[in-house]
């Protein structure tokens, strides 16, 4: 009876990692455009799945706990599937991370470049996002011959 209900936990365990792995790839292309709605949206739906993966893989852990490498190796095949969906939800999770920080630190770049606060000179926007004093004056080119 126990080992039927370590099966059935695995393979409950395979499907909602199969459904983290699907959102994370959703969470990428909502970084990569940019579209906050459908990312705040996609988190909600990723952290309500990690929720209920959390007490599957505690079970799972636990029933695996008790064996020894070679009997779960040899009676239990679905530890490398779920093993591999592990590692392709760690893959596509650093993937993610990576994306969020490159994006965070172009948009600092951009406001440092706006604003040129790394040189204390006049940038084309004040704090308050108006146009600046410096922005505003027209600009003279001196040609000599």
């Amino acid at each position: 009876m126990q080992a039927n209900a370590e099966l059935e936990n695995s393979f409950e365990l395979c499907g909602q990692l199969d459904a983290l792995v699907a959102v994370l790839s959703e969470e990428y292309e909502a970084i990569r455009s940019s579209n906050v709605e459908q990312l705040e949206r996609i988190v909600a739906k990723k952290n309500a799945l990690l929720e209920s993966i959390e007490p599957l893989a505690k079970r799972f852990e636990l029933a695996m706990a008790g064996l020894q490498d070679n009997d779960a190796a040899e009676n239990h095949p679905e530890l490398d599937s779920i093993r591999e969906k592990l590692f392709k939800c760690e893959q596509q999770n650093t993937i993610n991370g990576a994306s969020i920080h490159t994006n965070r630190r172009l948009t600092s770049s951009l406001l440092n470049i706006l604003t040129i606060q790394e040189t204390n000179q006049q940038g084309s926007y004040d704090d308050s996002g108006k146009i600046s004093q410096f922005a505003q004056s027209p600009a003279t080119v001196t040609i000599k011959a």
